[in-house]
């Protein structure tokens, strides 16, 4: 920074050429120094009247040096906003946004991880928390998630929060590691993985951020170069760029989930960003204070990790082998249904085993995804190819994958048949009501025979809205006595059992009967509402 130096800021409305102009004086410095620069200025002549696209520049003047340097400059998209006389800039572009940095500026020798997040409306920080997950295990929970730069409307009110988490058990590297300090932190230069970051509001999750770690380093997205000028489509502003907060931070996708944000754009555009925000970086500059020294040995486990990883490759395996060539064989890839009963029961007992799956990753989850399993295992199928049955040592990286793709086709064929039958009986529960829909869900056609008086057998849902009686016939064990060498002994024998109900036109029940009997079906007698005639 020049000596003499001033930051010039002005603003043009569409009605105004120069609505106002405004300099602030900043002390000289040394390239690698920053200074914080306060643009407020209170004193304004005409307010905005309408919603507007407001035109901002920010220029580097020294008269002493001769220095005039254009800085970012662009336009503030300004709406209405609800209210009297009430205007916000148009920042749901931010919402989509995040900013992952390892916190030189804090400590250097081991950046802890820190997460930059925007919520849209007024929040407090007890109402957030956060939660790092690495290969689809969580890990580790935020030791502080606070609130920042608060985003106000023209009359003071919050409309939108900037949120940071960091984890002080997650460190970028450590290059005091040789004398033992921060021994149980997760460090990831050493475990290479995918890695999510989870917003909770008001114990609801409002924003994900997912980053991967390659080679030891936080991969750039390809899809915004380094070097790269930010343009109007805000997924396009993804890079590295210099933070005084931070050191360098990496620009990433956050995706919103839930309502909490209430009414946001997902269309909406960075138009201030028009040029950037602040200088390129390169992941070069996030990395630049980590010293570099020998890995250890992948294959070094202490005892308690050792035990750990064997458990896991033992579930695994048992796993792999039981279920995958069912459910992600090589003529199965890509498969989105119809998918047959059978499949959907095995995607029903690979589901029941997450958890204690999930118990047994977590254990592990320190242990690199290089880490060479000295075991072996059938190879995962590829498209195009069929299953090979030989077996060969892998990384236990692969076997995560394995693994995550295994749920993952579970998951999809228990949708796939929930959307199925969900297909399947929307006939009848478009057609029923009041206690004869409740009593449905309860006994779905597809899983119970309906039949009415006599025992008829009800077969589309017209029949089954339209009949006044129902009833449902069942197996169930009948007391009765037997006498074994002169002694009356009192047994169970197989029965048959029937309830029914009977309805008012609006579908209300007014009525209600059970029978049962000695036999393997009931008679026809006992579909009816008085009791059946007895035998003599």
């Amino acid at each position: 920074m020049p000596a003499g130096a001033s930051i010039v800021w002005a603003a043009a409305r569409s009605d105004e050429p120069l609505w106002f102009e405004h300099r602030v004086a900043v002390p000289e410095l040394a390239e690698s120094q920053t200074t914080t620069v306060d643009l407020q200025h209170w004193e304004v002549d005409g307010d905005l009247v309408m919603a507007d696209s407001v035109f901002l520049s920010l220029q580097l003047v020294s008269e002493l040096e001769g220095v005039v340097e254009l800085l970012p400059h662009g336009f503030l998209a300004v709406d209405a906003i609800t209210g009297e006389h009430r205007f916000a800039v148009d920042n749901d572009w931010l919402l989509t946004t995040a900013f992952v940095a390892l916190d030189v500026v804090d400590e250097f020798d081991a950046p802890k991880l820190a997460v930059t997040m925007f919520l849209k409306g007024a929040v407090d920080a007890y109402q957030l928390e956060a939660h790092c997950f690495y290969n689809g295990a969580r890990f580790a929970a935020a030791s502080d998630v606070e609130t920042r730069y608060t985003f106000t409307a023209s009359d003071g009110s919050v409309v939108g929060q900037e949120v940071v988490a960091e984890f002080d058990a997650v460190r970028g590297w450590n290059n005091l590691s040789d004398s033992g300090w921060g021994g149980d932190w997760h460090l990831l230069d050493a475990n290479d993985g995918q890695y999510e970051v989870k917003l909770l509001r008001d114990s609801r999750v409002a924003r994900v951020v997912a980053f991967t770690v390659q080679g030891g380093r936080i991969v750039v997205p390809e899809s915004g170069a380094e070097t790269a000028a930010w343009g109007a489509d805000s997924s396009a502003m993804r890079g590295v760029e210099f933070s005084p907060e931070f050191g360098a931070v990496i620009v990433l996708d956050a995706s919103v989930h839930g309502d909490l944000d209430g009414d946001w754009s997902a269309g909406s555009s960075p138009v201030f960003y028009a040029v950037s925000a602040g200088p390129q970086a390169s992941i070069d500059d996030v990395y630049a204070q980590r010293v570099e020294r020998p890995k250890p040995s992948l294959a070094a486990l202490d005892d308690e990790t050792a035990r750990a990883l064997q458990a896991y490759l033992d579930r695994v395996e048992r796993l792999l082998a039981t279920w995958e060539a069912d459910l992600i064989g090589a003529d199965l890839i890509g498969a989105e249904g119809p998918f047959d009963y059978s499949q959907v029961l095995a995607a029903e007992a690979v589901l029941r085993e997450r958890p204690g799956y999930d118990e047994l990753a977590a254990a592990v989850h320190h242990v690199p995804d290089a880490h060479e399993v000295d075991r072996a295992f059938a190879l995962s199928p590829s498209a195009g190819e069929p299953v090979d049955a030989s077996s060969q040592p892998c990384t236990l990286g692969a076997l995560r994958d394995r693994m995550l793709a295994l749920f993952a086709a579970a998951e999809t064929r228990v949708s796939a048949a929930a959307g199925a039958e969900d297909d399947e009986l929307a006939p009848y529960r478009s057609l029923l009501s009041g206690d004869k829909l409740s009593l449905f869900e309860d006994h779905p056609a597809n899983s119970f025979v309906y039949t009415t008086i006599g025992g008829r057998i009800m077969r589309t849902p017209e029949e089954v809205a339209e009949a006044e009686y129902w009833f449902f016939e069942g197996p169930t064990d009948v007391p009765s006595t037997a006498t074994v060498e002169g002694v009356d002994v009192r047994v169970t024998v197989r029965g048959w059992r029937v309830r029914g109900w009977r309805f008012a036109d609006d579908g209300i029940i007014v009525g209600a009967v059970e029978f049962s009997g000695v036999g393997q079906t009931a008679p026809s007698s006992a579909f009816r509402f008085a009791p059946p005639p007895t035998k003599t």
